[in-house]
């Protein structure tokens, strides 16, 4: 008992503090300025600020908004795709319509014989012009027996009109990929691909909570902007809600295996693919596209709820040290 006791202490000890850092994870923070407020940026080309046209920026947002966000700015790529998803599925209201009206018969009749009877009656009703094939085939749905209502229905040639509907099911998480050819042509060129390609994969996987291997905190959320010159977001490009970096390949001279004079590769190609944090819906999307808004509604209100959660958490913990008291207590009675 001393050691179940000692557990659950210690994790009431722990618990607080292990849900108020995973719950301030999930906050994010963004700057915005000249390339990135301020904060680091890596840029390639290194002259693109010169090249006066339109910019893709990926800002890295860190959980600890005191760390510096990490910007990435390359020219804006060619052929991005924009799949805005509505899902869809169908549901038959001939033979829910149908078995209603019977289930409703059904329901003022008493007695087996009386419901049966009921039941038959209103089958008939709905099916006068499939005559008594049509009435025997919808009871016979009606009371489960589905492989006589087939074999009825196979027979006779006729069917139950389905009525089908389509039935909204929702829409999808929108996915993005962005494949970037990067050649350098000085060293200091050289060393930004390097620097790039090393923050994004870096930046794709969890890291280490406490420096323990036990929990792990979230890949860091990215901003994605389309920017002119000036760097304002375009107006005639559509926006994308803050993601997750989902895949990074990198691929050494594609086109031929051409090494410099200090080994360094001479080309880079880079793929990304990101994945929204949600699925947004309409109300969203007008937001995103009118104010740029890509703070997730859902973590803030969960981040709004961390200390109930804590609460919660803490109230299971009382009570499982109490009933283990209890326990204790009960078996000490007995061996007196």
């Amino acid at each position: 008992m001393a050691t179940t006791s000692s557990l659950l202490q210690s994790a009431k000890t722990a618990v607080g503090k292990t849900t108020q850092e995973a719950a301030s994870g999930l906050q994010q923070n963004h700057a915005s300025g000249f390339r990135n407020g301020g904060n680091e940026t890596l840029e390639f080309p290194l002259d693109l600020g010169d090249l006066r046209r339109p910019i893709i920026r990926f800002s890295c947002i860190p959980h600890d908004a005191s760390e510096p966000i990490e910007s990435i700015c390359l020219p804006y790529p060619q052929g991005v795709a924009f799949n805005d998803t509505a899902n869809y599925s169908t549901i038959n209201m001939g033979t829910v319509s149908a078995m209603a009206d019977i289930a409703k018969a059904v329901g003022g009749a008493e007695g087996i014989g009386g419901k049966l009877k009921a039941a038959a009656g209103e089958a008939g009703a709905q099916s006068f012009s499939g005559g008594g094939l049509g009435a025997s085939i919808l009871l016979s749905k009606k009371l489960g027996m589905e492989g006589v209502a087939k074999t009825m229905e196979f027979t006779s040639k006729q069917v139950v009109n389905p009525r089908t509907n389509t039935a909204f099911d929702g829409n999808s998480l929108r996915s993005f990929q962005f494949d970037f050819k990067m050649i350098g042509s000085s060293a200091p060129e050289v060393r930004m691909i390097d620097n790039i390609q090393n923050c994004l994969r870096n930046n794709s996987y969890a890291k280490e909570i406490g420096g323990r291997k036990t929990m792990l905190q979230y890949p860091s959320l990215w901003h994605i902007e389309f920017m002119d010159p000036d760097m304002q977001e375009l107006q005639y490009v559509p926006k994308i809600f803050s993601c997750y970096l989902t895949a990074v390949t990198t691929t050494i001279n594609a086109s031929d295996n051409t090494f410099r004079n200090d080994y360094s590769p001479h080309e880079v190609d880079v793929s990304l693919q990101f994945q929204e944090s949600k699925i947004l819906t309409r109300n969203e999307i007008e937001d995103l596209e009118m104010n740029s808004n890509r703070e997730n509604a859902d973590t803030s209100f969960i981040n709004e709820k961390k200390e109930d959660l804590v609460s919660a958490q803490k109230s299971l913990i009382n009570k499982l040290a109490a009933d283990e008291a209890a326990a204790a207590r009960k078996a000490a009675e007995k061996e007196g």
